[in-house]
């Protein structure tokens, strides 16, 4: 997932006679930096209002789909608490490519789609989300009330939700593998959108400036995808498994 920043990227400052991944890169450095300087303040105007458009249209779809979406399965609510702790604890532990920052959500994520009831998994991502930032808060690492922005950050989980329920897809099957990327696809495309509407919103960022942080991100989440789908066939059968994704994480 996604941790999104409206600067561009520049030309790398490259030391003469070092390749370029060792060369040091000033400019990142600057725009790291500056995002985390500004998860301690609060929300801007553009912010608020990117919050209310894009947030907003989450938690309509999300509750939309909590209703027309058959539940499928009926985990108890331990295991729906599990999960979602889970996903904050690791909502948490973020590192960063070049300017653009990411979470490792994707590994739990995955087993959340074939866990936990397919109409609730949206706002389980949300609530993850937000307890995560909650915990980042209570250690005065950003602003309590960026924690709403934890619902632009859940629009990726709309798109596999879509996917699975119109296939009616239950369980994972190696051989469905198309339908999986599909999903992969599906939750790329809306994460897309609903990054790029709510950063043109803030800070009339462009799609084609916002592209590359994007790319690098959900590039890492591809990559990632595949170990989430081995924890959720060990999932499927023992829900209690999940922990075991957080020493690798």
């Amino acid at each position: 997932m996604l941790i999104t920043m409206s600067d561009v990227d520049q030309p790398n400052a490259v030391e003469p006679g070092l390749p370029l991944a060792l060369a040091s890169d000033p400019l990142a450095d600057e725009v790291v930096g500056a995002h985390r300087s500004e998860r301690t303040a609060g929300l801007g105007h553009g912010d608020r209002l990117a919050l209310l458009v894009v947030g907003g249209a989450f938690l309509v779809a999300a509750l939309v789909l909590s209703v027309l979406v058959p539940a499928v399965r009926a985990p108890s609510l331990v295991i729906v608490a599990l999960y979602i702790g889970v996903y904050a604890l690791v909502s948490r532990v973020e590192f960063e490519v070049l300017t653009g920052a990411s979470v490792p959500t994707q590994l739990v994520f995955v087993p959340m789609l074939f866990v936990l009831p397919l109409n609730t998994v949206a706002l389980a991502v949300a609530a993850g989300l937000m307890l995560g930032f909650l915990l980042d808060w209570l250690k005065g690492r950003v602003a309590m009330e960026r924690s709403a922005l934890s619902l632009i950050g859940s629009w990726h989980a709309v798109g596999p939700v879509l996917v699975l329920w119109l296939a009616d897809e239950k369980t994972i099957v190696w051989s469905h593998w198309p339908l999986l990327v599909a999903a992969l696809a599906a939750q790329f495309a809306t994460e897309l959108a609903g990054i790029a509407t709510a950063e043109r919103i803030a800070s009339g960022t462009r799609l084609r400036e916002l592209a590359p942080h994007v790319g690098r991100a959900q590039l890492i989440d591809a990559l990632l995808a595949p170990v989430g789908l081995a924890f959720a066939f060990a999932a499927q059968s023992e829900p209690y498994t999940l922990p075991l994704v957080l020493p690798l994480v």
